[in-house]
């Protein structure tokens, strides 16, 4: 199937079963068709839904209110001084076991690796070496491809 306005929700806790190599913080999750995805689509990170527990998170070394959400499907972009398939960045508000919920207003549509893909692959961190922890606040995504 050819992309054009495709929406794919992502949930990583129905993926375990597929993918008994997902963690908390990387996860691959099956298509329900294999797309194919041409150089001139774009895709966006539509949403984001999870609970997070924001006492465990200001523990982090690096106290940043970032999560960097990547994903397989993304062109590799200059990233602060790296190459990195960034999809987003989603600010974290400051308050106790939130339910992060991003029903983004601005969408931005970032540059795709053409191809055939049967799955997508999400990977999850607080910032350059610290990975974000799911496993008691599974995560939702949509993806929007144009």
């Amino acid at each position: 199937m050819e992309c054009k306005d495709v929406f794919i929700t992502l949930d990583d806790k129905h993926s375990l079963h597929m993918f008994g190599e997902n963690k908390p913080y990387h996860f691959v999750a099956l298509l329900p068709q294999q797309i194919y995805i041409k150089e001139s689509n774009r895709i966006a990170l539509l949403e984001f839904s999870s609970l997070l527990n924001k006492a465990a998170f200001d523990n982090k070394k690096n106290n940043q209110n970032k999560l960097y959400i990547y994903c397989n499907m993304i062109q590799e972009q200059p990233t602060q001084g790296t190459m990195e398939k960034l999809l987003r960045t989603v600010d974290i508000q400051n308050q106790n076991n939130i339910t992060i919920f991003n029903d983004f207003m601005q969408l931005r549509y970032m540059p795709v690796k053409s191809g055939f893909y049967d799955y997508v692959e999400i990977f999850i961190n607080y910032g350059k070496d610290e990975k974000a922890s799911f496993l008691d606040s599974p995560c939702t995504l949509t993806l929007h491809i144009i």
